[in-house]
């Protein structure tokens, strides 16, 4: 199965080794004659392979990654209480791994992995899927079913390709200080996708509104390096009496193009879950193509609307939106983004 790589880190042994957006790990040495990969041993050779594509076979096997967490669990569901979005064909998101389990009844999972897997599962008997691949239920008769949902939760360190180190978690009231000082080192291209305007500096209600959040409808998570600077921002906020929330990002221009941005869209899709929203809405504007890529590889499986040079953008959180193509009648709310 392909998968894109989004980091890199050495081993004990000094060896490279590519982080997976399925958040598998696997290395790739340079060993000549038998592996030729000289990129991997210079920092801008491994920076310009993330996002890249690579074959991962324990995909394809449905074998969960190792140090991950379990992020929630949904159910136990029934033939009277299971969600419709889970009875069709659909997919989690980049990043989440899910697992069947069936408490009763017999339950068939169909799995699009290479080659396709094709489970039966009885009373007791689990099944991992992995992250945004579609898979289809098939159920027969009385049932009873849970879905556990695993990734990193956010809080913690993810390393980069030149090798720095960020520590990825929530937003809070005294990150206002550290908001402004991110917000002067931005670019003014930057800021102007991120607020479609010049935008040099932050008004104090701004970054109360921003570092003051209830953590449910509202929730930022940010990136902070070694010296405690914040380096990405990460953002959403529930439209009032809706299932969808504006998401935004920006990330800091000498952090741009190591998939900081794909990383905190990875973390906030669960935790939006948990809280009931359903969907993800956008505004980006068209030029900015690395944030549209961002959206197309998340397995959220966007829905696009271009009007007047901005692309309006939908991602379903369940997975559910199986075709990616533009929606041209489809207008979402506003939401605004900046990353490279």
């Amino acid at each position: 199965m392909i998968r894109r790589i989004t980091g890199f880190h050495q081993d004990e042994a000094g060896d490279w080794v590519a982080e997976l957006s399925c958040l598998h790990n696997q290395h790739v040495r340079h060993r000549p004659p038998f592996q030729e990969r000289a990129w991997v041993l210079d920092p801008g050779g491994r920076r310009r392979r993330i996002g890249s594509d690579i074959e991962c076979p324990l995909c394809d096997r449905a074998e969960l990654p190792t140090g991950i967490s379990l992020l929630r669990v949904g159910g136990p569901w029934d033939q009277d209480t299971l969600p419709a979005g889970l009875r069709r064909r659909h997919r989690t998101a980049e990043g989440v791994w899910g697992v069947l389990e069936v408490d009763a009844g017999d339950v068939g999972l169909h799995i699009e992995t290479t080659p396709p897997l094709d489970r039966s599962l009885g009373p007791g008997a689990s099944q991992a899927i992995p992250p945004a691949t579609p898979h289809q239920l098939t159920l027969d008769g009385p049932f009873r079913l849970a879905l556990q949902f695993w990734g990193r939760p956010p809080g913690s360190d993810l390393t980069l390709p030149d090798g720095r180190v960020v520590s990825i978690r929530r937003m809070a009231p005294d990150d206002d200080d550290r908001l402004v000082e991110f917000h002067g080192r931005l670019s003014p291209e930057t800021v102007y996708l991120r607020f479609f305007s010049a935008h040099p500096r932050l008004l104090p209600a701004e970054v109360n509104r921003f570092t003051h959040l209830d953590q449910h409808d509202r929730v930022a998570l940010v990136a902070v390096d070694r010296q405690g600077r914040i380096q990405a921002v990460g953002r959403y906020d529930r439209l009032p009496g809706t299932d969808e929330a504006e998401v935004a990002f920006v990330v800091a221009d000498e952090m741009q193009g190591q998939g900081l941005g794909r990383e905190l869209l990875a973390r906030l899709a669960p935790i939006a879950r948990e809280e009931g929203i359903q969907r993800f809405v956008a505004e980006t504007l068209l030029g900015n193509q690395p944030m549209l890529k961002v959206f197309r590889a998340s397995g959220l499986a966007p829905r696009t609307h271009l009007a007047d040079g901005v692309m309006h953008v939908t991602m379903h959180l369940d997975g559910a939106g199986d075709d990616p193509a533009p929606d041209h009648g489809q207008t979402p709310s506003r939401g605004a983004t900046s990353e490279k």
